[in-house]
């Protein structure tokens, strides 16, 4: 019986030490979006368009580049979503399939064939105005 209870105690130690580290910390969130108050938007261009400008991807980088946010449309609105780490080197900031050369502000989508797309730094309030604009876009004929 001894053992037993012992054996159990050890394993109820062991998934303390797994799972607690992985418990968001409750203030996380908050640095997350205080890093994100000072951060720069970047708007990258439609491949291919020579005719005009039309932004199709949109990202936020907080102010130290380490996260970047997705700009996606939720409920008919440009929204914030699927934050991740990003790895900034000299050339190059990372982050899931996507590969941003610093000094061009080419934007190579690693998964698609390599697709490559021109960007623009913007504020953040420039980058909801042009996906705003890239929505209306989208919404053009819709019939609901």
């Amino acid at each position: 019986m001894f053992r037993r209870a012992s054996s159990l105690l050890v394993a109820c130690k062991l998934a303390i030490l797994v799972f607690v580290p992985n418990w968001p910390v409750v203030g996380e969130t908050q640095d997350l979006t205080s890093q994100f108050n000072e951060g720069i938007g970047l708007a990258c261009e439609k491949e291919g368009n020579t005719n005009r400008r039309v932004f199709r991807s949109f990202f936020k980088f907080s102010e130290d580049r380490t996260i970047v946010a997705n700009l996606e449309y939720r409920d008919d609105q440009p929204t914030l979503t699927s934050y991740h780490e990003a790895t900034v080197l000299p050339e190059f900031i990372e982050w899931e399939n996507f590969r941003l050369n610093r000094k061009t502000l080419i934007l190579t989508n690693l998964s698609i064939s390599p697709r490559r797309q021109e960007c623009v730094v913007v504020t953040f309030k420039d980058l909801i105005e042009r996906a705003k604009a890239h929505l209306i876009e989208l919404q053009k004929g819709n019939k609901i």
